[in-house]
């Protein structure tokens, strides 16, 4: 009795998974007229014409009667932390950005809710679709969202690049991302090799030192848990860079290498801001 629910389990969760497979394969672009319809208000019809960024023409209907280009509106994603973030933005035949709105994310909802509240979106208004489009340079990050707010940047980035390339011509290049390996990424990997000292040590009274350290980097300082979010992310393949999120990495993909190597949750006893905090 206990097999054949075990295999009514197994079979219902296939069937679940491979609708779900499905219905990505099968999604359309109709769920994006809202969001165009957002940046472009003045656009009274949509023409896709282009499917690697999605671009479309924004025309309204002339004065003869036929229909007139009034500018493009661009559909790209870029990842963020918890995942990708899917961006739709509205270029006038100017080569200016005259508004963008995310369509669909993975991430945090709280860090997307502080992009919003803090009318991050705006800043991008008025841009040229040649800028750079670089946080801390173009656009300010937001404290407390930076990888909601680097992954925002980024698809309104490439997307604007997209259409300068290919609808005006111009000879955009995205820009290189830097390697990024600061005081963030050598506290988190000075954490974990302490965790693993003290663990193959038995130094249980180093386990206090790594979870306060924990409590004040990895949960207040950088705000860079292990979430149910990056799980779901690393499940669905969306790998941010290793350049940018070299912390993801060491987090999403470190710890289980050690805990299977140790046989043992060490992130849960030793390394986790929540865990630290309960106790």
């Amino acid at each position: 009795m206990k097999n054949t629910a075990n295999k009514m389990i197994v079979f219902a969760a296939a069937v679940v998974f491979l609708l779900t497979l499905g219905l990505s394969w099968t999604h359309t672009d109709n769920d994006m007229i809202p969001f165009m319809n957002q940046v472009f208000p003045e656009a009274q019809s949509f023409q896709k014409i282009a499917s690697s960024p999605v671009i479309y023409e924004g025309r309204i209907q002339g004065k003869n009667g036929e229909e007139e280009k009034i500018g493009y509106v661009v559909i790209e994603q870029a990842v963020a932390y918890g995942g990708p973030i899917k961006m739709v933005t509205g270029i006038d035949l100017k080569g200016k950005i005259v508004g963008t709105v995310i369509a669909a994310h993975k991430d945090t909802p709280s860090f997307i809710d502080k992009v919003i509240e803090q009318k991050y979106l705006e800043k991008f208004i008025g841009k040229d679709i040649t800028d750079p489009l670089s946080i801390n340079k173009d656009i300010d990050r937001i404290s407390g969202a930076t990888f909601s707010t680097r992954g925002i940047a980024k698809a309104v980035s490439q997307g604007s690049h997209a259409v300068a390339r290919s609808e005006f011509g111009l000879n955009v290049k995205d820009e290189v991302e830097p390697s990024k390996f600061g005081s963030k990424e050598i506290a988190v990997i000075a954490l974990v090799i302490l965790m693993v000292i003290g663990v193959a040590f038995k130094q249980k009274k180093l386990r206090w030192l790594v979870l306060l350290g924990s409590l004040v980097i990895i949960g207040f300082q950088y705000n860079t848990p292990i979430s149910l979010a990056n799980i779901t992310g690393l499940l669905m393949g969306n790998f941010p860079s290793i350049r940018e999120n070299l912390v993801w990495y060491i987090l999403l993909i470190g710890i289980p290498v050690i805990t299977f190597i140790l046989g043992k949750n060490v992130y849960c006893f030793w390394l986790c801001p929540f865990g630290a905090l309960q106790e």
